[in-house]
């Protein structure tokens, strides 16, 4: 013998516990896209920059008349100590 289902009782407390849950992961969620999407351009960025830097670096020698850069100089110096 089966028995009918109970009558759905509302459950208000625990049904607005949950819809409070629901908003907060929502909103963690979109929280997370968009610091996610954020790094993302930073680390594009970053790779711009150190493109450009390594280009400029590179010329660096050719403008210098010939000289090693400075860093290359300070370089040298701790290797004969």
């Amino acid at each position: 013998m089966r028995f009918p289902p109970p009558s759905r009782v509302p459950n208000t407390e625990g049904e607005a516990r949950l819809r409070q849950q629901q908003e907060l992961y929502e909103a963690v969620r979109t929280e997370r896209n968009n610091n996610s999407r954020s790094l993302v351009e930073v680390q594009v960025g970053a790779s711009l920059l150190r493109l450009v830097w390594q280009r400029q670096v590179a010329v660096l020698p050719g403008r210098s008349g010939g000289r090693a850069p400075a860093h290359a100089c300070a370089a040298e110096r701790v290797m004969v100590q």
